[in-house]
């Protein structure tokens, strides 16, 4: 892989899967924000061009410098970047669990993740069988939990595997209980 430079202006967040105001997400990129501040960007943000846009798997640390930018840090309107080459939309979409460097995804973020490739056709099951059919199967789950549960996962009041067990065990109380 070769370093290239990256003109931070022309970057899109279409893959990103993270919610940046969850309390959790905030303290922790609040952290890798001052981190690039004082020491720079230290490892270079991967990219995949499509159709002359650019997308970022490095998505907090893009986050990051964008908002530096905006605070009138004027360092980084170029950064180092590795271009990926991928060969389907698939792979840019599971490439992000694949890839991840930095702060590992949360199981309902994976999720997410698993559905996007979903809905945008891949089957199921080549999901599972890459990741594992009962780890997919239980990430899919808390996507049909009822809004509640899902915000309290955001919030961090409840793992998801614990919503994933709740909705396997009581799926059709739970269901009844939210038509």
């Amino acid at each position: 892989r070769d370093l290239h430079s990256f003109p931070t202006r022309r970057s899109s967040d279409l893959y990103n899967v993270r919610n940046w105001d969850e309390p959790n997400e905030k303290a922790a990129f609040l952290e890798l924000k001052e981190s690039i501040r004082n020491s720079g960007l230290r490892v270079p943000i991967h990219v995949v061009i499509k159709e002359g846009k650019i997308f970022t798997r490095s998505h907090g640390r893009l986050k990051a410098i964008m908002e530096l930018i905006k605070e009138g840090n004027k360092g980084f309107g170029q950064i180092d970047c590795v271009i990926e080459k991928t060969s389907s939309k698939f792979d840019d979409t599971l490439n992000i669990k694949r890839s991840n460097s930095g702060k590992p995804l949360s199981y309902y973020e994976e999720a997410v993740l698993f559905q996007r490739a979903i809905d945008e056709g891949m089957p199921e099951k080549f999901i599972k069988k890459e990741f594992g059919d009962s780890y997919v199967r239980k990430r899919l789950l808390i996507l049909k939990a009822p809004e509640e549960l899902i915000q309290m996962i955001t919030d961090g009041k409840i793992a998801g595997s614990q919503v994933a067990e709740l909705m396997y065990h009581f799926k059709s109380e739970i269901g009844r209980a939210h038509v």
